[in-house]
């Protein structure tokens, strides 16, 4: 299994409070995800927060702007994948996209993951392209997505949609991976049918066990009717981190913290838990097991319950250092199996 984190490049009014993530912390946080040894660095994508981000607060978040932010990650770093998670198709131009992220993955070594999706916030499209409020973004994302597989496959490529076209364009240089890791995150049905054609990788918010199963199903299905194998796709959890030496302070911890205020006040708090990774470290690779039987492959920690950098590095030290091992060794102990087996 895989183990990534967050950087905060638009957390802030979300998981993190307004005005508390500086350049400083943002570089700070690439190199200690780098140092505990994570296997990626995520960033989300906006472009502006919405009214009604801004009516909660008297400070406006700092949003920043993730391929940048991510770009300039990759520069001090050497080992850690770059990921989005996710990229709001409808916000941005695909031809421009493709380049930016074909030159990122060359200029990073061959690090980078693109997972993206429709974004759930409308309003936020609204805001910025109010005269295409009668545009349909999945059929936006849909084009989008077959200009990528054409840019990023062919050596010049045509295309003439309804909301995107060109023509003769050469995509140079091409990325480093092959194929380009496209990650598909959603709640609409067709989320899946997007990954099972275009993606090699499927992200899933928080889910259970049961439902990651559910979810695996179907994109095993959907992969079949596009002639592909589910072990050819990436599964990715998003989850939110409370590890301490109990599980009550780790549910308090978790219920004080920005993201649980936010998050948890109207829900169940047992269901939270059961979604999420709190708890002890017992607890936590318990949960994590559960999941990994279910198929998940990657875990990234998207939350922490902890308003301050020197909190949320500790977190992932502790999780670093007591968790990811278990799991590491597990993945060697299986390689070393099949190896055995092919013998």
């Amino acid at each position: 299994m895989e183990f990534g984190i967050s950087i905060p490049t638009c957390r802030e009014g979300m998981d993190i409070a307004p005005g508390t993530v500086t350049p400083d912390d943002i570089i700070r946080l690439a190199k200690a995800a780098e140092d505990c040894g994570f296997d990626s660095a995520w960033g989300v994508d906006h472009i502006t927060p919405s009214n009604r981000i801004r009516n909660l607060y008297n400070i406006v978040p700092n949003f920043y702007e993730v391929i940048t932010t991510l770009t300039y990650c990759a520069a001090i770093t050497k080992r850690i994948k770059i990921a989005t998670g996710v990229i709001v198709m409808p916000l941005r131009e695909p031809i421009l996209l493709a380049k930016q992220f074909s030159t990122l993955d060359v200029l990073s070594g061959g690090r980078v993951i693109i997972g993206l999706g429709l974004g759930n916030n409308r309003e936020e499209f609204q805001m910025l392209y109010p005269r295409r409020v009668n545009w349909h973004r999945g059929k936006m994302l849909d084009e989008s997505l077959e200009i990528f597989n054409s840019l990023l496959n062919n050596k010049v490529s045509t295309f003439d949609g309804v909301y995107f076209g060109f023509s003769d364009v050469v995509l140079k240089p091409k990325p480093i991976q092959k194929p380009f890791p496209i990650y598909l995150s959603g709640r609409s049905p067709k989320t899946i049918q997007r990954a099972a054609r275009f993606g090699t990788g499927l992200l899933v918010y928080s889910p259970t066990p049961e439902i990651l199963r559910e979810q695996i199903v179907k994109l095993e299905d959907a992969a079949n009717n596009e002639k592909r194998k589910i072990k050819e796709f990436d599964i990715v959890v998003s989850t939110t981190l409370s590890l301490s030496k109990t599980k009550e302070d780790a549910i308090r911890k978790f219920q004080q913290s920005f993201t649980g205020k936010r998050d948890g006040t109207d829900r169940d708090i047992d269901a939270i838990v059961k979604q999420n990774l709190i708890g002890t470290t017992e607890d936590i690779i318990d949960r994590l097991g559960e999941l990994e039987e279910a198929g998940l492959k990657h875990c990234a920690i998207t939350g922490v319950s902890s308003d301050s950098i020197d909190e949320r590095i500790n977190q992932w030290e502790l999780f670093a250092s007591d968790i990811i091992p278990q799991f590491k060794s597990r993945s060697l102990a299986s390689c070393q199996d099949n190896i055995s087996d092919v013998e």
